[in-house]
């Protein structure tokens, strides 16, 4: 077979090293500090809440709870639905959902004009200046097409780690000659 030539089985777990990629850490920091603004804010409301007109604190503050679990309250709630519904994004059941076919082979060959992807349903060419970003893991490639779209191309799909490599040097050759750019940023 070709070197510029690859058959590619996507499963589940390239789908997920391929998110985690794409989404990157900084998704679930910005969470956690929205989550903790909400909370803060929420505490700061109850507890200026707790002061009468004078501006003086009221003497019934019976506990802890009393005054922290309104505040408390609407945070847990939207952390739990936040929870649920990526937890519920993520399942290997959606992806097909979503992208039907996704789970079908693909063979990815590369051409002077692009990369080349057919499988069953059809075929397209993604011209190499619209690649966005040409990405290497230990494990996969990535060939992104924008930030969060892209090809997933597992290292187990090629016949050799030779293969592998002589696949990944025909694809940065293309790129530096029509995308230099996609280059620089991996």
């Amino acid at each position: 077979m070709d070197p510029a030539t690859v058959t590619v089985q996507l499963t589940p777990a390239d789908i997920k090293a391929f998110s985690k990629y794409a989404q990157g850490r900084s998704r679930w920091k910005n969470t956690l500090l929205f989550l903790l603004a909400g909370a803060l804010f929420s505490i700061s409301f109850v507890l200026k809440g707790d002061h009468d007109h004078a501006g003086e604190p009221t003497a019934r503050v019976s506990g802890f709870l009393e005054v922290m679990l309104p505040a408390v309250i609407p945070v847990l709630i939207f952390a739990g639905v936040l929870v649920f519904v990526l937890w519920k994004s993520r399942r290997p059941s959606n992806y097909q959902k979503y992208a039907p076919g996704i789970f079908l082979p693909n063979t990815y060959t590369v051409h002077e004009e692009g990369l080349f992807c057919q499988n069953e349903r059809g075929e397209t060419l993604n011209y190499w200046k619209i690649v966005f970003r040409f990405v290497e893991t230990p494990d996969h490639f990535f060939i992104m097409l924008a930030e969060r779209n892209g090809h997933v191309l597992p290292k187990r799909c090629f016949s050799s780690l030779e293969a592998a490599a002589l696949f990944a040097n025909q694809v940065r050759l293309n790129l530096e000659k029509y995308a230099p750019a996609a280059l620089a940023t991996a």
